[in-house]
């Protein structure tokens, strides 16, 4: 069982949790156990993002005030029976062509093709060590998984002259994982209708900084590639304004 704490401004009968768990939050100390997975909303124009509850600032800082999280919610583990393997390293464990879902050992879970991981345990970041996995199968009844369109992308290399101009946008590539690929709306591209400029500009910088303050601790040179992928983003979203916000 897990104890929540009341929120500061809220009375225990006004703490209320909707259909999904939510539970509002004003800032102050963790209110659950560290190693509880959360998944969290913050002010600004981000999608959620679940991990640990270690892993997230409480506070609410006044200069980064669309980085606050106001609402939360405690996330369950799985159980057995939803296909997770548990994993302490070692050689891929099944074909590098097979779908499968990871969690890293912070409780982040993405979904890639198997050869897309790293599967053996690392000592200079054991926070992205995958702990548990399950394979991913496609549903013939399920609509959802149906395929209603799709394009050939060529093959991008970097040393090759030809495309030395013609790198992809950053809008059709992703760095570790193809789960924001997959999704029929981009988040990047409901963020871009949704948001100013400044909105815009402000969440990619934030989320560069993130990914930059943690990448000694968690994800390496990944976070790194996915710090300088946002700004990519950030330079053609704005090469495409008419004016700047800056």
């Amino acid at each position: 069982m897990i104890t929540v704490q009341v929120p500061k401004g809220f009375s225990s009968g006004e703490v209320l949790l909707n259909s999904d768990g939510w539970i509002p939050w004003n800032g102050g100390e963790c209110p659950v156990p560290l190693d509880t997975k959360v998944e969290v909303s913050c002010r600004g124009p981000y999608p959620t993002s679940t991990g640990l509850a270690r892993d997230f600032s409480w506070g609410h800082l006044e200069m980064l005030y669309d980085t606050d999280i106001v609402p939360y919610r405690v996330i369950k583990e799985e159980s057995k029976d939803e296909g997770w393997v548990p994993w302490n390293g070692g050689r891929c464990p099944v074909p590098g062509e097979t779908l499968v879902e990871v969690r890293s050992r912070d409780g982040d879970t993405e979904t890639a093709p198997a050869c897309g991981w790293e599967w053996e345990l690392s000592s200079e970041f054991p926070k992205s060590d995958i702990v548990a996995y399950r394979v991913i199968k496609w549903d013939k009844d399920d609509p959802e998984t149906d395929i209603l369109s799709y394009r050939v992308l060529p093959q991008y290399n970097p040393e090759d002259v030809a495309f030395k101009d013609k790198a992809p946008p950053p809008r059709d590539t992703q760095v570790g994982g193809t789960h924001y690929a997959e999704m029929k709306i981009q988040p990047w591209d409901a963020i871009n209708v949704w948001s100013t400029p400044e909105m815009v500009l402000g969440y990619h910088i934030n989320t560069s900084v993130s990914y930059l303050a943690r990448f000694r601790a968690k994800g390496g040179l990944q976070d790194i590639k996915k710090a300088h992928h946002h700004l990519s983003e950030l330079i053609r979203y704005f090469e495409e304004q008419e004016e700047y916000p800056f």
